[in-house]
């Protein structure tokens, strides 16, 4: 049996407040989908079950649904913690880094920036001038 709707909204609220399932929110979508579930919430208060919406009421429910799920399914699938086994450079010995999936496209990021960046730098504005060995 599914659970209540008051129900699903404590455990989200559990969820996002607990620091780790839902760690890569922002607090910007954090109030989009706190603000959606207050809309369902209301509707249904107001209702008093699925049943008695209208239609367009059932649609606004739906759409306010929709909004949260898509931004708690990517902001879990962020927040998924991945740990790869490394070497440092010059060393045979192995550590474990873990960041979340958020974090580590955020560093790929950046690491392409940094790479766009001075690459600009080395060629400046006239473009990269490259002399051939010997001549």
């Amino acid at each position: 049996m599914a659970a209540s709707f008051p129900e699903q909204v404590a455990v989200i609220e559990k969820n996002l407040a607990d620091g780790e399932t839902y760690s890569e929110i922002t607090q910007k979508d954090q109030e989009i989908v706190r603000a959606a579930l207050q809309r369902i919430s209301n509707a249904l208060a107001n209702a008093g079950s699925v049943e008695n919406l209208s239609d367009a009421e059932k649609a606004k429910v739906f759409n306010d649904q929709e909004i949260a799920n898509n931004i708690l399914t990517q902001a879990g699938e962020d927040s998924r913690l991945i740990c790869t086994r490394e070497k440092k450079v010059g060393s045979h010995r192995t550590t474990t880094q873990c960041m979340t999936a958020g974090a580590r496209r955020r560093a790929a990021d950046e690491s392409q920036k940094a790479m766009r960046d001075n690459q600009r730098v080395m060629c400046g504005n006239n473009g990269c001038q490259f002399s051939r060995p010997g001549g």
